[in-house]
């Protein structure tokens, strides 16, 4: 059994020495390989991910030119670098920035650029690979411009009979100044103070709004995200009017009381206005007078242009059809023209002011005039039908003679009308101070002796 022991001892101590020794051996195995490693192979490559790409570039030519980068389609890059084993066992994405190369570039403009990295502890390294290397870029100078906002309210409405006024429809501030890349401020071709909220009004308001939408002229909306404004508050004015559409008509004046006016036929380039007030208070008249017309004015082919908006104006009634003008022609389809002459007879002379303080004689022995009416019955007709009169009432004319307008009557027909004679427009009228007759004087002679008595008539001219 003691000999067993003694067996058992030895092999345990044994086996604890072959264990240190293959400890040592791998220590020095180790050393070894090191040693053999550094000699041979000194430096090592790596590959490291997303190693982020900085966009400054101050201090290059771009920078001294006033450009900086503005859009960029790159956020980090994969590289792969060679460097010392014992450096290179550090590196990691942290360890190194990538940048873009400037060099050369003192103009605007979008540009494909090389990519470069830079170590941060500046330690020595190589680089083998970048991946993208070359990245997009857009370079631009930052400016500032001024420009007009205009209100845009897409929810908002006025209840029925009434209407928002575009033309005042503004808002406060009307201007507002924006700073950011040229090339984007270039685009810009409205500028909107937008306002989303949900009305329907009878009267004028002002909502206040803080968002502003910049569009391109084909509507593209602008990204706002380089951009700074000078303010973000606007109040936007609403103006609500009473609106309303009404007919349109044309008054004739002159002529005889017994023309039948509504015989007369006419187009209008229009029939009738969309108008608005400002007065809620005050009633537009429906039909709308929009001119006169003297009837002896009225000849075939008459046509006359009427202006709405200097109309409008004096009567401060805003035009919402944007209807600028308005032509009223005269169907004479079935109408003729005819000319007859009146004897001295025919013509008359009324209403003389002054009363028996002066004399009016017609001089005028004839007057020529022409008529237009309804075809069928202005055939029918003769000078007998005719009469001219000079209605003298309200006029002041010096002694002497005097040429005066005459109205013509039909006595025939209703639908018969005279125009004016460019030749003998009027009739000559004698004005003169009336001189009486002085009254008689009565002498009574008596003769003693034969008993007569008699009177004696005188008269002084």
């Amino acid at each position: 059994m003691k000999i067993l022991e003694k067996v058992k001892k030895r092999l345990a101590k044994g086996a604890r020495n072959n264990l240190s020794l293959t400890v040592y051996s791998v220590v020095i195995a180790c050393i070894v390989w090191f040693t053999i490693s550094m000699a041979m192979y000194p430096s090592v490559t790596k590959q490291i991910k997303d190693v982020q790409l900085s966009l400054d570039i101050s201090g290059s030519a771009a920078s001294e030119n006033g450009l900086s980068v503005m859009s960029c389609n790159l956020k980090n890059v994969n590289i792969t670098v060679k460097g010392s084993r014992t450096q290179a066992s550090r590196f990691n994405s942290d360890s190194f920035t990538a940048y873009i190369d400037t060099t050369g570039i003192t103009t605007p403009g979008r540009r494909t650029l090389s990519i470069k990295i830079r170590c941060k502890d500046d330690i020595p390294f190589e680089v083998e690979s970048i991946s993208p290397s070359t990245v997009s870029v857009m370079l631009d100078k930052f400016d500032s411009v001024e420009i007009p906002v205009e209100p845009k309210c897409p929810n908002i409405s006025a209840i029925k009979g009434k209407v928002i006024y575009q033309a005042e429809h503004k808002c406060n501030p009307g201007t507002v100044t924006i700073k950011g890349p040229s090339a984007q401020l270039e685009k810009i071709s409205k500028c909107y103070a937008y306002s989303d909220k949900k009305m329907t009004l009878e009267s004028s308001v002002d909502i206040q709004t803080n968002e502003l939408r910049l569009l391109t002229d084909d509507g593209t909306t602008i990204d706002q995200s380089m951009m700074e404004f000078n303010t973000s508050s606007f109040s936007i004015n609403i103006p609500v009017l009473s609106q309303k559409t009404v007919d349109l008509s044309v008054q004739i004046i002159g002529g005889s009381a017994d023309f039948d006016k509504n015989s007369l036929k006419f187009d209008l380039s229009a029939d009738s206005l969309t108008l608005a007030s400002k007065n809620s208070q005050f009633e537009i008249a429906d039909p709308l007078e929009i001119g006169k017309i003297n009837l002896s004015d009225i000849d075939l082919g008459y046509t006359k242009s009427f202006d709405i908006n200097a109309l409008l104006e004096e009567r401060n009634i805003i035009n919402m059809s944007g209807l600028e003008n308005v032509v009223l022609t005269l169907d004479d389809t079935d109408l003729e023209k005819r000319e007859f002459t009146l004897d001295k007879s025919s013509i008359h002379i009324s209403n003389k002011p002054g009363g028996n303080e002066y004399d009016y004689d017609l001089i005028s022995q004839s007057l020529n005039i022409r008529v237009i009416g309804p075809r069928d019955e202005i055939a029918k007709l003769s000078s007998s039908d005719f009469v001219a009169e000079a209605n003298l009432l309200n006029s002041d004319n010096p002694i002497g003679q005097f040429y005066y307008d005459v109205t013509i009557s039909c006595l025939a027909s209703d639908k018969v009308w005279a125009v004016a004679n460019p030749d003998k427009p009027s009739v000559l009228i004698q004005k003169s101070k009336h001189i009486a007759p002085e009254k008689s004087e009565k002498t009574t002679v008596s003769d003693s002796d034969s008993r007569i008595n008699y009177t004696q008539t005188t008269v002084r001219t």
